[in-house]
């Protein structure tokens, strides 16, 4: 994989987090939920990335330990989402 697969790979993963993960899911089901679904894209991409290079060197253990890596650090994102306001949850927005 050279650095261009990996640069792709990356920009798909934080595009299909940012909008399921954190635009979706984060603003109508809470943070547990929106980590759930930003770990389970990041673990699909790298299984995808995987299966299309048809290399089928990467073990389920190193892509679970990439999405586990994945939602840890979303714990910041959203704790930073929330306190400077950039995603508001929708039900804060029902109860003003």
């Amino acid at each position: 994989m050279d650095w261009r697969w990996a640069l792709a790979a990356a920009i798909d993963v934080t595009a299909a987090s940012y909008l399921v993960g954190d635009l979706l899911v984060l603003r109508s089901y809470g943070s547990f939920l929106g980590l759930l679904a930003d770990g389970l894209i990041a673990f699909a991409m790298a299984y995808l990335i995987n299966f299309v290079m048809m290399t089928g060197r990467v073990s389920m253990l190193v892509m679970l330990g990439f999405a586990l890596a994945v939602a840890m650090g979303e714990i910041l994102i959203h704790k930073f989402y929330e306190k400077t306001g950039i995603i508001i949850r929708e039900d804060t927005l029902n109860n003003k």
